[in-house]
């Protein structure tokens, strides 16, 4: 019941939920909101038009006509779930922290300590956790069994 396995696999479900919808990679970044579920901001008008050219240097051309904040695809790409353990997982890019704080102060929130994941995916991972205690309970269950106990009051 919630070991080192359930969050080794779940962590990487957990994982592209986030993925999905930080950077949406199968729409083109068009379906792309923030870690609050609020669809990002326009860029400022000359980094959009050099975007939707797609000749910008190694830049991801699925993406050149999307608001989200991916460019080379890189920090997409470079979250994944790390250190799973018998208390959880950990999850995310740690050689792209600097671009995670950028994307922050510039209104592209992608994750804070207050909100770790958005809320499509703290309802999949609390719903993969309630199947597992389930699941446990009732193997428990089964493995208890009933036994009749007479009581005889004496008269």
């Amino acid at each position: 019941m919630l070991d080192a396995k359930f969050w080794k696999s779940v962590g990487i479900d957990t994982v592209a939920c986030y993925r999905r919808h930080i950077f949406d990679p199968d729409g083109g970044g068009t379906g792309a909101k923030d870690v609050f579920g609020i669809s990002y901001k326009s860029y400022s008008d000359k980094y959009r038009e050099a975007k939707k050219t797609g000749k910008l240097k190694r830049q991801a051309s699925s993406f050149k006509d999307s608001k989200a904040p991916v460019l080379t695809s890189d920090l997409a790409r470079d979250f994944k779930a790390f250190s799973s353990s018998s208390t959880g997982f950990g999850f995310g890019a740690i050689s792209q922290r600097g671009k995670v704080k950028s994307l922050a102060k510039m209104g592209r929130v992608i994750y804070t300590d207050a909100k770790p994941l958005p809320d499509k995916c703290a309802e999949f991972l609390m719903d993969e956790m309630t199947k597992d205690v389930k699941g446990a309970f009732k193997k428990i269950r089964k493995k208890i069994k009933r036994k009749k106990i007479n009581i005889n009051i004496g008269k």
